[in-house]
């Protein structure tokens, strides 16, 4: 009977400890917190955004004011500032198994759209 409530306690306890860290950690989410989702959303269009730039640099064009303007439009598609995407980031980079899977599923995002892609142009009337 000592050793139940002994382990009931100690239950209560490690239930409560992760209740206080989830309350830490969301006394520091900035305002608005953008959803895991709405980053991988915003994260796949800003890895477009970079190869493009890569793609544009690595062929000898020139780049400046470009990055500016596509993440304005991409903040402004998503109704957001870069201000809370950056807070955004920071918050989820002091949340590593968070970010972690965020940027897992960025990655799974942008095969799928690969896969996507290279199936579409596979197609016969899509050979050159």
């Amino acid at each position: 009977m000592a050793i139940r409530k002994i382990l009931i306690l100690l239950a209560a306890l490690m239930l409560a400890s992760c209740v206080d860290k989830e309350k830490e950690k969301m006394l520091n989410a900035p305002s608005p917190l953008l959803s895991k989702d709405e980053m991988v959303d915003i994260m796949v269009d800003v890895q477009f955004v970079e190869g493009l730039l890569n793609y544009e640099r690595n062929a000898g064009k020139t780049t400046v004011g470009l990055r500016e303007v596509a993440f304005d439009s991409i903040f402004a598609h998503h109704g957001i500032t870069d201000s809370i995407f950056y807070a955004n980031i920071d918050f989820y980079n002091q949340n590593p198994e968070d970010m972690n899977d965020i940027m897992k599923r960025t990655v799974d995002s942008l095969q799928f759209i690969k896969s996507h892609l290279d199936s579409l142009n596979s197609l016969p009337n899509n050979k050159k």
